[in-house]
C-alpha cells in the first residue's frame, strides 16, 4: 500500500533540511496564528510579540518535532502559541 502525501504534509517532510520548505510552511500557518494571538490577548502589539516568539521556537524545535503531516505540524504550532499566549497574558 502506497502513502501518498498532499503537498503540505510534503513540506513538512522536507522542512526537516530545507529552508524553502520551512518558509513555505511559515507562510501558510502565520496568519491563522496571528489571529489567534490577536483573538485571545486582544492587542495587536502583544499578538505581534506573541507570534514572533513562537515562530523563533518553532525554528529553534523544529528538530525535535515528530510529525508528517500538516495536521500535526499545525497542532504543534498552535500548542506552543497557547503555551506563550499562558506564559504571557
Amino acid at each position: 500500500m502506497t502513502n501518498i502525501l498532499s503537498a503540505s504534509d510534503d513540506l513538512v517532510v522536507r522542512a526537516r533540511t530545507d529552508r524553502q520548505a520551512l518558509g513555505e510552511l511559515y507562510d501558510m500557518i502565520y496568519p491563522p496564528v496571528f489571529r489567534y494571538c490577536i483573538r485571545r490577548v486582544s492587542n495587536r502589539d502583544l499578538a505581534e510579540d506573541i507570534t514572533s516568539t513562537v515562530f523563533l521556537a518553532v525554528a529553534h524545535k523544529y528538530s525535535s518535532f515528530g510529525g508528517y503531516t500538516f495536521q500535526e505540524f499545525r497542532r504543534w504550532v498552535f500548542t506552543i502559541a497557547t503555551n506563550e499566549i499562558n506564559a504571557n497574558y
